[in-house]
């Protein structure tokens, strides 16, 4: 018994170390496991192939993955503390560092996007997800981030803003920057009580050069225009494109002396001629100017009224500068008026030709006439070509009334046949504007209007001004060479009012020449007409070609021309122009298709 009581103690003692000595084993066990995991996961978070560091609950880093190291090109040991602080873009280190002390701080997670230089000396964008971690007793340890490069997003990112607010061709802000732009600007102008100015500037013929010399001469021209406009303006001023060869331009604080100035401005920088590619092109330009707040109180008001002085510009003359007033207004509504009213005159059949005769000199012989366009509108009334034509060409609906008058005028002719009448040319006018941009659909709609009325093309006399001949000579001449070649007759009208070059007029097929009515008004009165109208004559003859004089009203126009050999005419002396039903009267009315004139003494 005495043996169990003392080794009891002895065994109770024994057990303790024993359990001692197995804690502490399963403690260093413990911590070798947990040393294990720990590198474990380092491992894993040095090979992940994103950007990680690691920082101390003071927030100085003292980890950096190998992901990190090789996008900075820097040691552990430089990025450690602050040292990567030194590859942060200086325009973000404020912001990155207060964000950053706020969050370790507050021990709580951020996220953060700045330029990081990488290695290669450029920088790239990253975001940064920092995240406070614990040990395990749970104690705050410190932050851990995880970052991805976001350069290629950002890149995207701006492409797209770009493509919604810069023009892709020019690289100047859109019309939807425009219009942010402007509005902040005009808030700003009415605070201040600044005057603002918006011009918008419209290039004078592009369309010939786009046709001309093709699309991408053209491209490459406006980027040169773009250039050049920057160069006109101010800092604070914003160029624009709205879209095709339109540009707008911003001038704070500018009344209408500063805005005509940079108009000024604008026309001596277009004027020097752009290289592109072989071309040496010089450009003009039409300029609108609308006035903040004299004109408008918004940006949609001022671009429709600068647009609207704009067309005036071109109407004046192209090359020139219009501000805008409230005349001008007036008239823009008469003329969308008119578009609104010509766009639906063809359903509603509203036109009408009337036939001017047009007589040989010598015999009195009636031997053609002259189809002209009217338009009976039931508010308007009889609306003459000189009216309505400009804005059909500008509106785009030249092409369908030019359709409908050649159609109209074959049939006409070809009725008058039917019914007996002597068969004589009928000549219609082809619009500079329809045969300059449509020269490839001229020869196809005229033979297919000839087979749909069954006139011969004999009786077919197309009429074109000098202007229109001679915007693009080479394409003209192979234009009229297939109508020739199809037995149209030819004419070039309003001769002398333009300009051709004898040498590419010899080329023409044509067969007869108009002289234009302003030198036949004041020939017995002025020694300078009597001059051109028998020079005209002259020298038609001797290409061969047939005279015909526009405007004839008295007999005294009718002698000199008789003497100086020319061979048509057609004017008020021998009838008006005449509905249809009242020229078949008065071609029976007249011996059978002849009128009485003067003999020579």
């Amino acid at each position: 018994m005495e043996l169990v009581k003392w080794l009891k103690p002895y065994l109770a003692t024994c057990g303790s170390l024993l359990k001692a000595r197995r804690d502490e084993e399963l403690r260093k066990q413990s911590e070798q496991e947990v040393e294990i995991a720990r590198d474990f996961y380092l491992s894993i978070l040095d090979n992940a192939p994103i950007l990680i560091w690691r920082s101390e609950p003071n927030g100085q880093c003292d980890w950096f993955n190998s992901a990190w190291l090789q996008f900075t090109g820097r040691t552990l040991a430089q990025e450690i503390g602050e040292g990567w602080i030194e590859g942060i873009h200086p325009s973000d280190l404020d912001h990155c560092y207060q964000i950053y002390l706020d969050a370790v701080h507050a021990r709580h997670p951020f996220e953060l996007e700045y330029r990081l230089r990488h290695h290669d000396g450029n920088y790239r964008w990253i975001v940064d997800y920092g995240k406070p971690f614990h040990n395990i007793e749970g104690e705050f340890a410190g932050f851990i981030g995880y970052c991805f490069d976001i350069t290629e997003r950002k890149e995207t990112a701006r492409q797209i803003e770009n493509l919604a607010y810069f023009d892709a061709l020019t690289g100047l802000p859109n019309r939807a920057f425009l219009q942010g732009r402007i509005s902040q600007a005009l808030s700003i102008s009415e605070r201040d009580g600044d005057e603002l100015a918006l011009l918008f500037i419209d290039l004078d013929n592009f369309k010939t050069i786009n046709d001309s010399l093709g699309h991408s001469v053209g491209d490459r021209l406006l980027c040169a225009v773009a250039k050049q406009l920057a160069t006109c303006v101010r800092d604070m001023d914003t160029v624009s494109r709205l879209g095709g060869d339109e540009f707008v331009i911003i001038l704070p604080e500018t009344g209408a002396a500063g805005a005509s100035i940079v108009a000024e401005k604008i026309f001596n920088a277009l004027i020097i001629p752009h290289p592109v590619d072989e071309h040496e092109l010089s450009v003009s330009a039409s300029i609108g100017i609308s006035l903040f707040p004299h004109d408008s109180w918004d940006f949609e008001s001022l671009l429709k009224h600068a647009d609207t002085a704009m067309y005036q510009a071109k109407g004046a003359g192209r090359s020139s500068y219009q501000l805008f007033t409230q005349a001008m207004k007036e008239v823009a509504h008469e003329r969308h008026d008119m578009e609104n009213r010509l766009r639906k005159a063809l359903a509603k059949q509203e036109f009408v030709l009337y036939y001017q005769p047009q007589v040989e000199i010598v015999t009195g012989r009636i031997i053609g006439t002259e189809a002209l366009i009217r338009w009976q509108n039931p508010e308007l009334g009889m609306v003459f070509p000189t009216k309505f034509i400009p804005v059909a060409e500008d509106c785009g609906l030249i092409t369908p009334i030019g359709r409908w008058v050649l159609e109209e005028a074959c049939r006409q002719n070809k009725t008058w046949q039917t019914e007996g009448l002597p068969p004589i040319s009928i000549a219609v006018n082809l619009s500079p504007t329809q045969f300059i941009y449509r020269q490839q659909h001229i020869v196809d709609m005229i033979a297919d209007v000839l087979n749909i009325t069954g006139m011969e093309p004999q009786y077919l006399e197309v009429e074109l001004t000098e202007s229109a001949v001679m915007h693009d000579p080479d394409g003209a001449a192979q234009i009229l060479r297939q109508l020739n070649a199809m037995q149209v007759k030819l004419a070039i009208d309003d001769f002398g009012t333009g300009y051709s070059s004898l040498s590419y007029l010899k080329r023409f097929p044509i067969t007869k020449l108009k002289i234009d009515r302003s030198f036949v008004r004041d020939l017995i009165t002025d020694p300078e007409d009597r001059a051109i109208v028998s020079a005209i004559i002259s020298m038609g003859h001797s290409l061969k070609l047939k005279i015909n004089a526009e405007g004839m009203e008295t007999s005294e126009q009718l002698e000199f021309l008789r003497r100086e050999g020319c061979d048509e005419a057609q004017g008020y002396y021998f009838s008006e122009p005449l509905p249809a039903g009242e020229l078949a009267k008065f071609l029976r009315r007249n011996s059978q298709g002849y009128v009485a004139i003067i003999q020579s003494p």
